[in-house]
């Protein structure tokens, strides 16, 4: 049988200015690949109840072989040829643009810059760390000749045209020219009466120190510079002169000389430049991702939060084509004074409009948070930021999340959880909000208990995409004020608002030797289990309470746990390492869950079977560094409406100078189901990993099982054991694993590993082999199976176990 990796990874790795991004595809240890957007690829078996999976119809891609990994060790996601590159640019190649009130504002590569009607500030980018920002302020204070000043407005009136900004001041308008890397300033006028050098006086206010050169005049610190070169004059026939410039007691005197000024012919321009030295690191840090995808566009916007300095954050989106992995229509959705912190983001199907939620700065309150917000249109432009909810004396409002109605809905809503932040606790809170910015009804309490500390709650992306079922569920973390006992509260709420069920308590209290954090939630399946009937949703959370990170996820139902799995567990993965971060895509049945463990990024995909959860293959590992913790997260087609099986994960990660947004492309194969939950938890055996073993099928007794196994040590022999019994046995006979069997256990199946290091069965339910002979599973009976298999340590002969896994037969 041919087999296809259920879970196609593609990495973008942005680099630091320009952060040229590319997605490259992964090769796995199957036999053969085939691209998700490849519709000439022959049909696998079906193995997938409900309904039928969509392909994307688009070019075909190359089919690339498996490339030689570790033995045992899958090979790393972006191994491989490149899938596409970026059909873009260097996001700093061009100058942004953005108002706020009658402030413009502009960000090149080496500064930003901002245009009011009091003047215009220069602000030098001098790295991230900077420990916060050191604007130059100008003002054109007055213009003189012979004594005599010219007429200035006392205010400007400031407008833009591309790349300039303009303040006229009537008798002279101050233009500004604005490059990627400098800004050209310039001050047009025409000639007074009189006789005498024309005076330009300039107030500038800043906190940097002056420094004056032969040919520039410098402000600067330890981190870096501004410079103001020394600027040149011009008249209408083109004719130039050099203009003397003077500074003294906090301003700077431009002369343009009385011979130029009595000849010139036309307006008058003086011509200084401004430009940006930088010390310390040149790129910004990038951290905080978030994305939603929008069905219409085929697209995912992508946003995340860049530090200009350590109180300046500021918010950038990027569109990226869910087909091409092309980036385009980049823009920022912050970029004026004030930091936006943590950027979250949800589109609404029906109207097709992005609404970005961020911490800032409280306008009103000085030291608190507001949450800001701020819609993304479908054609790619921006509606103006405003507050969604304001900080109060009492309480500043942090950790906001975003969901949308990823269904056909009369209505048009978003749900925003956050915390109300008090001087000793945090409270739980969520509002509805329409596509206007409203409210809809009043803020709910979802948790407020004057005892407790409720955390960062977490929102579904969607309502599901199930008509007649549109939820959001909503979860977080609880900890005891006097105890330091911790848990995981959870809460379900109507799109509209109009109902809430909960909260209940999701993962069981814990003392204080350790807390509970990175809560995230998942949205509703898309499917009605055919078994219970249930709509399932996933909590994941990480436990501190031991020396390294564990990573768990909980299956629910309604208001219900049905059961929490220890992902290092039921991966089969090294317990030493530390788990978290672990961020979960909703697909039609199943859900993709991705983490970071040891400083690298896996994904893998999980499905619920009979109120378990059950691995559909084992996971895949990302290329890259140390990925920050708390800052990843992904997003599925199928959250804002779409029916393909897959999504994208975006995290930030350290490149050993700053922190950067990388990628990945995860596919949920159609062909591969799983029908069993993994158990039991054995040793690593020579390859350094340990075997891993998964079961495809629908559970039918009358259908074909397929039992895989695979990270086994190169060519050697094993079989499958079968028993409707568990057991625990360390060492069992001589072994360097534990036997997960138990009771009366049969053998079949003998295999050799190959080149691949991987077993497969065919597995007849009924025909199952047992010491006495063969017999069939019965309907509402589970047996158990596992791997044995030959190894060696030390050039010693052994033996050793997969994992096992329990089908629970229909």
């Amino acid at each position: 049988m041919i087999l296809t990796l259920g879970l196609a990874v593609s990495s973008l790795f942005p680099t630091p200015l320009p952060p040229q991004i590319s997605f490259q595809e992964s090769a796995g240890e199957h036999i053969e690949r085939r691209s998700r957007r490849d519709p000439s690829a022959a049909p696998l078996p079906d193995l997938r109840r409900g309904q039928p999976h969509v392909n994307r119809p688009a070019t075909p891609r190359e089919v690339h072989e498996p490339t030689s990994a570790p033995v045992g060790v899958r090979p790393e996601m972006g191994e491989g040829a490149a899938l596409a590159a970026v059909q873009g640019q260097d996001r700093h190649s061009i100058v942004y643009h953005d108002s706020v009130g009658d402030t413009l504002w502009a960000r090149g590569r080496t500064y930003k810059a901002s245009a009011s009607p009091d003047g215009f500030a220069y602000i030098p980018f001098l790295g991230s760390e900077a420990p916060r920002n050191f604007p130059v302020r100008f003002r054109l204070e007055s213009v003189q000749r012979d004594g005599a000043s010219f007429d200035l407005n006392p205010t400007a009136r400031v407008s833009r045209v591309g790349d300039r900004m303009i303040l006229d001041r009537g008798a002279v308008e101050v233009r500004y020219d604005l490059d990627v890397d400098q800004v050209e300033q310039s001050f047009a006028f025409h000639a007074s009466a009189g006789s005498g050098d024309v005076t330009l006086r300039l107030v500038v206010e800043t906190e940097l120190a002056a420094f004056t050169g032969e040919e520039t005049l410098r402000f600067g610190n330890d981190r870096g510079s501004m410079t103001y070169s020394d600027a040149i004059v011009l008249d209408g026939m083109g004719r130039s002169a050099a203009v003397r410039s003077r500074w003294m007691d906090g301003a700077l005197e431009l002369i343009v000389p009385a011979a130029f000024v009595d000849a010139a012919a036309g307006p008058i321009v003086v011509d200084p430049i401004m430009s940006t030295v930088t010390i310390d690191a040149f790129s910004s840090d990038l951290t905080v991702p978030d994305l939603a995808y929008e069905v219409a566009g085929d697209r995912y916007l992508v946003v995340y939060e860049e530090a200009f300095s350590a109180t300046d954050a500021d918010v950038f989106s990027q569109f990226i084509d869910a087909v091409t992995l092309a980036a385009s229509g980049g823009a920022y959705v912050q970029l004026g004074a004030g930091s936006w912190n943590a950027p979250r983001v949800a589109q609404h199907r029906n109207t097709g409009r992005f609404l970005v939620v961020s911490e800032a700065d409280s306008a009103a309150v000085a030291g608190s948070t507001d949450i800001a917000a701020r819609f993304r249109l479908a054609d790619g432009s921006q509606e103006a930021p405003f507050i969604l909810k304001g900080a109060t004396s009492s309480y500043g409002c942090v950790s906001p999340d975003i969901g949308s109605e990823s269904v056909d809905l009369s209505s048009s809503y978003y749900c925003v959880a956050y915390n109300r932040e008090y001087s000793t606790d945090r409270d739980v809170h969520a509002i509805i909000v329409d596509t206007a910015g409203s409210f809809l009804g009043s803020d709910m309490f979802l948790a407020s208990s004057l005892s407790r500390d409720e955390t960062a709650p977490a929102v579904s992306q969607s309502t599901g995409n199930l008509t007649g079922v549109t939820r959001y569920n909503i979860a977080w973390a609880s900890e005891d004020i006097n105890t330091g006992e911790s848990k995981v509260e959870a809460a379900q709420l109507d799109f509209d608002g109009s109902s809430v069920f909960g909260p209940f308590d999701v993962a069981p209290f814990q003392t204080a030797l350790g807390f509970y954090f990175d809560v995230r939630v998942s949205s509703l399946s898309d499917t009605v289990h055919p078994v219970t009937g249930e709509q399932y949703w996933l909590v994941t959370y990480d436990d501190s309470a031991s020396v390294v990170t564990d990573a768990y996820v909980a299956l629910c139902a309604g208001q219900t746990v049905r059961s929490t799995e220890q992902l290092q567990v039921i991966e089969h993965a090294s317990m030493a390492a530390n788990d978290n971060n672990v961020v979960i895509g909703t697909l039609n049945e199943s859900f993709i869950l991705a983490y970071e463990s040891a400083g690298a990024v896996y994904a893998t995909i999980a499905q619920p079977i009979v109120d378990r959860l059950g691995m559909t293959e084992r996971r895949l590992r990302s290329t890259g560094s140390s990925p920050n913790l708390d800052t990843m997260s992904i997003a599925t087609t199928r959250s804002g409406g779409g029916p393909f099986s897959d999504g994208v994960i975006v995290w930030s990660q350290f490149d050993g100078t700053s922190n950067n947004i990388a990628g990945a492309f995860v596919q949920a194969s159609a062909a591969f189901v799983a029908s069993g939950t993994q158990y039991c938890y054995g040793a690593a055996n020579s390859t350094g990993d340990r075997s891993y073993m998964v079961a495809f099928g629908d559970r039918d007794r009358f259908s074909t099982q397929q039992l895989l196994t695979s990270s086994l040590p190169l060519n050697s022999f094993g079989f499958f054991l079968a028993s409707t019994n568990q057991g625990l046995v360390p060492g069992a006979g001589g072994s360097q694993g534990t036997l997960c069997v138990g009771g009366s256990v049969g053998r079949f199946g003998v295999f050799n590993s190959g080149f691949g290091g991987r077993g497969v069965f065919n597995l007849n339910p009924q025909s199952i082999a047992q010491p006495t002979g063969a017999v069939s599973a019965l309907s509402g009976q589970t047996w158990n199976f596992q791997t044995w298999h030959r190894d060696a340590v030390g050039g010693t002969a052994t033996s050793n176990f997969s994992n096992a896994v329990a089908i629970p037969f229909l």
